[in-house]
């Protein structure tokens, strides 16, 4: 699965006929999908009106985290993830801690609001009917819940959820709206899912749900970003910007050590990877394994060879050359839920089963990214002081513009304060987070940036600061400077130089990428060249175009049909595998799309 599962069958309904059907879908995406270094836990237990199926499935390394309580006819627990502070050392503190989660308020000093972590939990009151999901406080671990008049289910691996229909001989139903959000902006929009009557619990929310009437009580939001602009002396915000990283940081890698024999860190020629692994090594945790994976000799390659070799760890370039990887279609959507484009994830899942082929892995603990620290820092803000989010504000974030008007129809803009607070929840954590999810098939993951103790300061920054990353450069030049040593792939050269220089080296290293791309001179234009590749590797364009020929006419939707057709016929391709995502969706889930 990886992660929880809890499925509410009506004891009067028909569909508990179907629980050894259930049983043998669990027995097989264990053998066939999760990892050998995975356990799992599966209970069928008796919930008066209900029969319940109570699933757990975690790398063992993080058993202590797991939690996968059953009382008969009282209550059902389940929780996964990865938690950070508190300190969690055995099953009691772990139970002790889901309890208080759903019993604490949420002010700024309470157990809710000061836990750290990666999780997700479910609590199911038996006596009073009532099932309590929660996140934590960015979703990094997702739960979707799909709700219906004599079933009830919820899970952190979204495509286990249409599998599960497709056994109890219920065939969903495609959402429209998720649909066009996939093929325009190109992830999920607030609690929206690719498929009718299932959510997302949104970030830092509690969903509380009466079973007996089968609806939504309440959603408790106990955090939500604030990018009010607060903190504008640059020295002090350099000062506190770095104190809290080296602290986060210190705190995530101790924490791992207690799990792992070393340490494996994502690397690439960016900022954001580059400074974690940077701040780690400097804090004392030297052994660690680097992971890189781009086309090779690009600037990602060649830079993070040099900072591997400079610092003396090990490194594991995974080259994607000729995207071959971009041909394992249906196993990223099978793990990635279809959520985003499936080329979103197919990276990261291609470089983790060349790891685990090794059992490189199993060395490891969580996989410490660097995730979104340019966003955080500014790359979100689209002018230097927040405007309101509306199309003309965020149209730039969508992958696909060809079909945006149809889906920002769907989108409720007043739920969001400004242009930033949307753009961070929808592409920063609906749309990039979602791609790195593949790594939670395997272990789980960790992002300092998204720490709350980072990101409650960073955001407050004052936006004229933060805007095209000018704080972020200045507190690398001011505090790491040994990051300066090496090429910014945003730039193409060294972080070195300012003001008009700097604008004159990035717009010269845009225009000759722009023509490598554009005249297919070479892939060195980007880690993941799809262009290139796809003119040059005959068998990508073969491939989707047969998946293209066999999958769009089951969609039914006539619009919804020729607006496919257009996107994939006359697209990028982006645009094409962006089309080939939801087709395949539609095949692989059984989908109906009248």
């Amino acid at each position: 699965m990886p992660g929880i599962c809890l499925v509410l069958l009506d004891k009067n309904s028909a569909l508990t006929n179907y629980l050894h059907k259930l049983n043998n879908l669990l027995a097989e995406r264990a053998e066939n999908l999760y990892s050998n270094v995975m356990e799992s836990h599966a209970t069928i237990v008796d919930c008066g009106r209900s029969i319940a199926i109570a699933i757990n499935v975690h790398n063992r390394k993080f058993r202590r985290f797991n939690l996968h309580r059953v009382k008969q006819n009282k209550e059902i627990a389940l929780f996964t993830g990865y938690v950070i502070r508190p300190v969690i050392r055995s099953y009691n503190e772990l139970k002790n801690f889901v309890i208080s989660f759903l019993e604490d308020d949420a002010s700024e000093n309470n157990l809710i609001y000061s836990s750290r972590g990666v999780f997700a939990g479910i609590h199911f009151n038996v006596e009073d009917n009532v099932i309590y999901a929660f996140v934590d406080h960015i979703a990094s671990k997702a739960l979707y819940y799909y709700i219906d008049e004599d079933v009830v289910i919820l899970s952190t691996e979204f495509s286990l959820i249409p599998r599960m229909l497709m056994c109890l001989n219920r065939r969903p139903v495609l959402d429209t709206r998720g649909a066009y959000f996939l093929i325009s902006f190109g992830y999920m929009i607030s609690d929206v899912t690719i498929m009718e009557k299932t959510r997302k619990v949104t970030p830092g929310s509690i969903v509380k749900l009466n079973v007996m009437d089968k609806r939504i009580e309440e959603v408790k939001r106990y955090y939500r970003i604030d990018n009010t602009p607060r903190y504008c002396d640059i020295n002090g915000i350099i000062n506190e910007l770095n104190k809290r990283f080296l602290h986060i940081v210190n705190r995530e890698y101790n924490a791992d050590k207690q799990i792992a024999r070393c340490h494996l860190t994502t690397l690439s020629a960016g900022l954001d990877s580059k400074v974690v692994l940077l701040t780690s090594y400097l804090l004392g945790y030297k052994d660690q394994i680097a992971l890189t994976f781009s086309q090779s000799n690009y600037i990602d390659h060649v830079e993070t060879s040099r900072i591997a070799d400079d610092l003396g760890v090990r490194h594991i370039f995974i080259p994607l050359d000729y995207g071959y990887y971009l041909l394992r279609v249906d196993e990223n959507i099978e793990i990635s839920g279809g959520l985003v484009p499936y080329f979103g994830a197919a990276h990261m899942l291609y470089a983790l089963l060349h790891l685990d082929k090794y059992c490189l892995l199993r060395q490891a603990g969580i996989v410490h990214t660097g995730m979104l620290g340019d966003a955080i820092l500014g790359t979100y803000l689209p002018k230097p002081h927040h405007v309101p989010a509306l199309p003309s504000a965020i149209s730039r974030y969508a992958i696909s513009k060809k079909l945006l008007s149809k889906a920002i129809k769907f989108v409720n803009f007043s739920l969001y304060r400004n242009a930033e607070e949307f753009i961070f929840y929808e592409r920063g954590i609906n749309g990039i987070l979602n791609g790195y999810r593949v790594i939670e098939w395997f272990t789980e993951f960790y992002s300092p940036f998204l720490d709350v103790d980072f990101l409650d300061y960073a955001l407050r920054i004052d936006p004229t600061l933060r805007f095209e990353e000018k704080i972020y450069v200045e507190w690398i030049r001011k505090k790491m400077p040994i990051a300066l040593k090496y090429k910014w792939e945003k730039l193409g050269w060294r972080p070195v130089y300012r003001g008009k220089l700097e604008k004159l080296l990035f717009q010269l290293t845009r225009i000759r990428r722009w023509m490598l791309r554009k005249f297919l001179i070479s892939p060195l234009y980007s880690m993941n060249p799809f262009e290139y590749w796809y003119a040059k590797n005959p068998v990508l364009p073969r491939k989707f175009h047969e998946y293209y020929r066999s999958d769009i006419k089951l969609i039914d939707n006539k619009g919804l049909r020729d607006d496919v057709a257009w996107l994939f016929e006359e697209g990028s391709v982006y645009e094409k595998m962006q089309a080939l995502t939801l087709l395949r969706i539609i095949r692989l889930f059984n989908l109906k799309t009248e």
